[in-house]
């Protein structure tokens, strides 16, 4: 009488839970891309750049492990045809009265998970930014932020609002500034 294991039995594991895991993450990651995603990519039409230089293979694209990206989308506000656009970035329950601020050419900035903002000196915009640098600043390990400010603006924009956000950014302690353009030459104005 042998209690030992039997030569004729061979035992595999049972693999129906590794595959459900692996499935589980497969959608997991595939939801955050979705929303990583929407993050920064809210349409703009790019302005064209004759000296923007497209990123190499060896460039750092993600961010590291400190740093972080802050997208700032600017368009200009033209009644006739992106008011929706720009009231669909509004609390309903504002958008009357903020629509009615803006004048044909103003400029407005989309951020994700905040309502639209004017790139004015005495607006919104200013503030928010000193905010966020202050948090981020809390929140780090060293006391440094290492975010990314990435400034997306339209190709119809004024480049004196773009250099007027770069310089809030600036004024509020953002080191680490980007401007998207789209290479080559565009129409000229």
């Amino acid at each position: 009488m042998s209690h030992g294991p039997s030569h004729d039995t061979t035992v595999e594991p049972n693999l129906t839970p590794l595959l459900d895991l692996v499935m589980q993450l497969l959608m997991f990651f595939m939801i955050c891309g979705n929303y990583a995603a929407e993050q920064s990519n809210e349409p703009v039409n790019l302005a064209f750049s004759e000296t923007a230089k497209q990123l190499g293979d060896e460039a750092q694209t993600a961010p590291g492990p400190e740093e972080d990206f802050l997208f700032l989308t600017v368009k200009p506000y033209h009644p006739d045809t992106n008011a929706g656009d720009l009231a669909n970035h509004l609390a309903p329950e504002s958008q009357a009265t903020v629509l009615e601020k803006y004048k044909d050419g103003d400029a407005y900035v989309l951020i994700v998970g905040h309502d639209a903002m004017r790139a004015e000196p005495d607006g919104e915009l200013l503030v928010w930014l000193g905010q966020q640098h202050s948090d981020l600043e809390r929140k780090s390990k060293d006391g440094q932020v290492h975010t990314s400010v990435v400034i997306r603006p339209d190709g119809d924009l004024d480049y004196a609002v773009v250099y007027r956000i770069l310089k809030f950014c600036k004024d509020k302690g953002f080191t680490n500034l980007k401007v998207r353009a789209l290479i080559g030459k565009g129409v000229s104005k």
